[in-house]
């Protein structure tokens, strides 16, 4: 059971970073906005957002899924107890779906947030240029393919494969922490 909570720990990092403050950021020039908000609109067309990001969330969950599969914790207790598979398959199905769900309620945030990472990266001639380029056949090709990448194989090999990596360590260093925490409990008047 402690592995399965580790692995379930190692499923969910993302929930500890969303949940930390944002530093300040500095205002981002008008023109370059507006620029910047063109290319994302250009890159992430509206009609396709909710269907590529469903796609992005569907590989990393398929890649994760057979990571933890993959392990030999799991691989021995699937094999002990058939019955947790389809579990186990259930619970990931039902966190990529309240992520999926999450992000695509999020997305204007996100298109927001990409349009002023754009403009304090790149000047108005680099926007101008960017929008140039996306609206050519080669640009176009670009903007279809780039959200497919990381569906292909060897990229979801490579994501199962750091996933993994991560996943076998994290029991070890979930013990670790919980050391560390415990010896900074406090001492009882009865332990002095």
């Amino acid at each position: 059971m402690r592995v399965l909570v580790a692995l379930l720990l190692a499923v969910a990092p993302t929930a500890v970073s969303a949940q930390t403050a944002a530093a300040p950021v500095a205002t981002v020039d008008p023109a370059r906005l507006v620029a910047a908000r063109r290319v994302v609109d250009t890159v992430f067309p509206a009609a396709q957002r909710e269907a590529m990001m469903s796609a992005m969330v569907a590989s990393m969950g398929q890649s994760t899924l057979a990571a933890i599969q993959q392990q030999p914790d799991v691989a021995r207790l699937m094999t002990a107890e058939p019955r947790s598979r389809p579990v186990f398959e259930r619970f990931l199905q039902q966190q990529q779906t309240k992520t999926t769900a999450l992000i695509q309620a999020n997305i204007p945030g996100m298109v927001d947030a990409m349009a002023r990472a754009y403009a304090r990266r790149f000047t108005a001639a680099q926007l101008a240029d960017m929008q140039t380029f996306f609206e050519t056949p080669t640009g176009q090709a670009y903007v279809t393919q780039s959200m497919t990448i990381m569906s292909d194989p060897d990229v979801a090999a490579w994501q199962a494969k750091v996933t993994g990596a991560s996943i076998a360590t994290i029991g070890t260093d979930v013990q670790q922490f919980v050391r560390e925490l415990m010896a900074l409990a406090p001492v009882s008047k009865a332990e002095r």
